[in-house]
């Protein structure tokens, strides 16, 4: 299992970084169009302040577990 987590979390890595790459390779390594571009339309929208909130829920949580150990 621990082999699968180590997979999954390279792909974790690798994949966003990957398309972040060429994203900035079309767009002359300029970050002003992908604010722009991420609340494009209500989908992407949607999906950009789902992935936000889950973001910042898992910070909090590992931050609490780490100020609360016993």
């Amino acid at each position: 299992m621990k082999k699968l987590f180590l997979v999954l979390c390279i792909l974790g890595v690798i994949l966003p970084y990957y398309q972040l790459y060429y994203f900035l390779l079309e767009n002359n390594w300029s970050m002003s169009g992908f604010w722009a571009d991420i609340y494009s339309n209500h989908a992407i929208s949607m999906i950009t302040m789902d992935i936000t909130v889950a973001a910042t829920s898992y910070l909090v949580f590992i931050i609490y577990k780490f100020y609360n150990k016993k």
